[in-house]
């Protein structure tokens, strides 16, 4: 994940590290979803170390409200921050027809367990 981690500094700089070296995910979500150009190119960075992982595609359906509340709370980000996120992603619907495996998740953890 070195590799990983060199080319996504190297294309979004040293603005999206937190002190300690680590990357602040809500800035670097900020900085991308807010542009398409940004975001594909990042898509374009994780890709292969995404498809290598995959065995099985596994969707966690979860309302809409829900995984913006999820993604707050996650990423302490704000609701504009967060909408940009969700909507640079694939449609659900979309997803669902690629995924090999759908977990509804339109309950509490405990639940789902």
């Amino acid at each position: 994940m070195l590799v990983l981690w060199i080319k996504v500094v190297s294309a979004f700089g040293e603005c999206i590290l937190q002190p300690d070296g680590e990357v602040d995910r809500p800035k670097l979500g900020r900085f991308v979803f807010s542009d398409p150009e940004k975001c594909q190119l990042l898509n374009q960075l994780f890709a292969p170390y995404i498809s290598f992982g995959i065995f099985w595609e596994i969707l966690k359906l979860c309302m809409k409200g829900f995984k913006l509340q999820r993604l707050m709370l996650r990423d302490r980000t704000s609701e504009d921050d967060a909408r940009n996120r969700i909507n640079a992603q694939m449609p659900l619907d979309l997803k669902r027809t690629k995924a090999d495996i759908v977990v509804v998740n339109t309950g509490s953890l405990e639940v789902l367990k």
